[in-house]
């Protein structure tokens, strides 16, 4: 039992970094369109965040949210 507490509160901790590094992406990737408009610049960062946002999806489901 102890166990499964404890793999709730790392996938809790670890939901709460991915929220915060897909806000940090976001708003890179929307800085990026707004001043130089670099297609390869804003791919690879749209990429970044897309991959993010998976893993925090994963995160959801392993937890059962």
């Amino acid at each position: 039992m102890k166990a499964s507490v404890l793999e709730n509160k790392m996938v809790k901790q670890e939901k709460e970094v991915l929220r915060t590094e897909i806000e940090m992406a976001r708003e890179q990737l929307n800085k990026t369109l707004g001043e130089s408009g670099d297609f390869d610049t804003c791919y690879l960062l749209s990429v970044k965040l897309d991959k993010l946002i998976a893993e925090y999806v994963e995160l959801c489901e392993k937890e059962g949210a």
